[in-house]
C-alpha cells in the first residue's frame, strides 16, 4: 500500500549503514588478521567459515556471551512487523507504549490496505487519512534515530 507522499531513502540507508558498516568492518579487520597470522588464504577461509559456523551454532543454542550478544538480533526471528516491534521493546530499543502504538498503527494501515483490495481498488491513499499516525511514527523515528 502506498500513501500519496514523497518516499525518502536516506533514513533506511541511515539504519542500514550504521548497523551493517560496523559489523562489515570488525569481519573484515578479523579476516585479515587469520590471513597475517597464518599466510594461508585457504587457512583464512577454513577460520573465516569456522567462526561463522561457531557463531551461529552458539546463537542458536542461546549460549552466546554478553560480548557477542546482540540485541537487536532477536528481531530477525520474526517475519512479521508486530513481533519485530515487541523484540524492539523487550530490547529496549523502543519503549512498550511506543512498540504497542506502533503495533496497533500498523494494523490500521494493514486493515485499511485490505479492504481496498477486497473491493478491487487501488492500495493508494490520500495522505491525509493517516497523517496523525505519519506525524505519531515520524516523532519516534526522529526522536529514536536522532535524524
Amino acid at each position: 500500500m502506498c500513501i500519496r507522499d514523497r518516499f525518502r531513502i536516506e533514513p533506511f540507508l541511515l539504519c542500514w549503514g550504521l548497523l551493517l558498516t560496523p559489523t562489515f568492518l570488525v569481519w573484515t579487520a578479523f579476516v585479515m588478521a587469520v590471513f597475517v597470522v597464518s599466510r594461508s588464504r585457504y587457512a583464512t577461509y577454513a577460520l573465516g567459515l569456522g567462526a561463522m559456523a561457531l557463531t551461529g551454532f552458539f546463537q542458536a543454542r542461546g549460549k552466546m556471551n554478553w560480548s557477542f550478544n546482540w540485541d537487536l538480533w532477536g528481531i530477525v526471528r520474526w517475519s512479521d512487523n508486530i513481533r519485530q516491534l515487541e523484540d524492539l521493546a523487550e530490547a529496549g530499543i523502543l519503549d512498550p507504549d511506543e512498540s504497542a502504538s506502533l503495533a496497533e498503527i500498523y494494523r490500521r494501515l494493514r486493515d485499511r490496505g485490505h479492504r481496498l483490495v477486497l473491493e478491487g481498488r487501488k492500495t493508494l491513499v490520500d495522505a491525509a487519512e493517516f497523517a496523525e499516525e505519519r506525524a505519531f511514527v515520524r516523532e519516534i523515528w526522529q526522536r529514536r534515530m536522532a535524524v
